[in-house]
């Protein structure tokens, strides 16, 4: 039996024929950036980390005019918003920096598994996934605390958060992991 009526069935192919539309869009210097890698959003601002330059910037999105440089940790290589603080992923330093993200200041750095690059925030926690350590670290977003560390596969990656999950990517054992 199909969802559709017969009758008010849509036509698939009439749907993908939609038109398209081109984006408006404007490159923005960035110029004591180098190698620009992870982007976060946190309602008014775009912050972008910039992984040879051991900074995070904090754009405007409405002017693209720059914020601020904050100095992190070495080769930042991530961002996730908390509603409150933005935290970093720094790959050389094995830790994570906690920026107040109204004061542009770091407000605390904490310490995870080798070569981090993925991070996520669940609404209480905030994941990071540890590549050289095939883990993932859980910190308490209010203090940062270690709650937990989790095995995965080979070379974790990328942290989504579905609303219940954590899920991660692991790069070189071409899985996924649930946890």
């Amino acid at each position: 039996a199909s969802a559709f009526p017969l009758k008010s069935q849509p036509n698939f192919n009439q749907i993908a024929l939609l038109r398209r539309y081109e984006a408006a869009h404007a490159d923005i210097s960035l110029a004591d950036s180098t190698d620009p890698h992870g982007i976060a959003f946190d309602g008014e601002n775009i912050w972008v980390a910039n992984f040879f330059s051991d900074n995070v910037m904090k754009i405007n999105a409405a002017t693209g005019l720059r914020v601020a440089t904050i100095t992190v940790g070495s080769f930042p290589r991530s961002l996730a918003f908390d509603g409150a603080n933005m935290w970093v992923a720094n790959y050389a330093s094995n830790n994570v920096s906690k920026i107040d993200a109204g004061a542009e200041s770091i407000v605390g750095t904490y310490s995870v598994g080798s070569t981090p690059m993925g991070i996520a925030f669940d609404g209480t926690n905030i994941w990071v996934a540890n590549s050289q350590s095939n883990n993932v670290t859980k910190l308490l977003a209010a203090t940062g605390a270690t709650i937990g560390t989790y095995d995965v596969g080979t070379f974790p990656e990328g942290v989504a958060f579905d609303g219940a999950n954590i899920w991660v990517t692991n790069f070189n054992s071409d899985t996924v992991s649930k946890l």
